[in-house]
């Protein structure tokens, strides 16, 4: 295991500036958020240095995944209704999902595989979806009357996870197989429970454990539950205001994971997006 994962497993970022979403490069130890208050995604480094911004002038940033192969941002935008990618470092900007959405929040990525997953909410039914990198291959994966609020991915077994925020339902935090050749039922892993899981925002998962921010009235805590021992931990309580987490460690984003869109191999000019094999893209500047 990564020690740096031992000594500061999550960082927590409070809700002051309006962070959605978290995303962290463990090559280069970078941080990214997305603003969705000055429409801004930015950067700094793991010990809170060089914070610079990588995109302004976004209508409403929300979800965010960083695909540490190709070194691409992806993001979800609940205001134009759209996903977009570009570069690390706020190039080469692309739509790659413009139809078909309604209010897309929450993101994560399988650069292997690939493979681009997502929530969108339309008259109350909220979807997950998936697809290709580049926004081909689009399928269904799942859809409910309830709140999602959170997606991570394991892609070393392909399973999503995803967390029911409402404290009438028994659903907490639910598993889904995301290579099932048809839509596969959902198992349920952690009940709701009035101690540790009523109203989860912000999910993680990493070495059979599940991670989340768990709000109650003006507070948020920081737990995990061990999917091995079935025991809830409560790592810090009493946070001001909604919490965003991230795993920070290398073990969750494996060097091993090449497909032929690292940087030092890509063949494209500007945007390389695999889908299974590597396909060269043109950002919105050259379309």
């Amino acid at each position: 295991s990564d020690p740096k994962t031992a000594m500061l497993p999550t960082i927590i970022h409070r809700d002051g500036s309006s962070s959605s979403s978290l995303g962290y490069f463990a090559k280069k130890e970078l941080m990214f958020w997305t603003d969705d208050k000055y429409g801004a995604i930015w950067r700094m480094r793991r010990d809170g240095s060089d914070m610079v911004m990588v995109l302004e002038d976004l209508e409403s940033p929300v979800g965010l995944a960083v695909d540490w192969v190709a070194e691409h941002l992806y993001w979800t935008d609940n205001n134009t209704n759209v996903i977009e990618v570009c570069k690390i470092d706020g190039s080469l900007r692309k739509v790659i999902i413009s139809e078909g959405l309604s209010q897309p929040l929450a993101i994560d990525i399988s650069p292997r595989e690939g493979l681009l997953f997502w929530t969108d909410t339309s008259h109350k039914i909220t979807k997950i979806e998936k697809s290709h990198l580049d926004g081909s291959g689009r399928k269904p994966l799942y859809e409910t009357l309830k709140t999602i609020s959170s997606i991570t991915i394991d892609f070393v077994q392909g399973h999503l996870y995803f967390a029911i925020t409402n404290p009438t339902y028994e659903e907490g935090i639910i598993r889904l197989d995301y290579n099932a050749p048809l839509q596969a039922a959902p198992d349920l892993i952690v009940r709701n429970d009035p101690a540790h899981l009523i109203n989860p925002l912000s999910l993680a998962f990493h070495e059979d454990k599940l991670w989340w921010s768990e709000m109650r009235e003006n507070s948020s805590s920081i737990q995990s539950y061990d999917m091995i021992t079935k025991r809830f931990n409560i790592l810090r309580e009493d946070l001001d205001g909604k919490v965003n987490i991230k795993i920070m460690s290398s073990d969750l984003q494996p060097e091993d994971h090449a497909n032929g869109c690292e940087v030092a191999r890509s063949p494209c000019e500007e945007l390389c997006l695999y889908v299974g094999q590597v396909t060269c893209q043109c950002s919105s500047r050259r379309i």
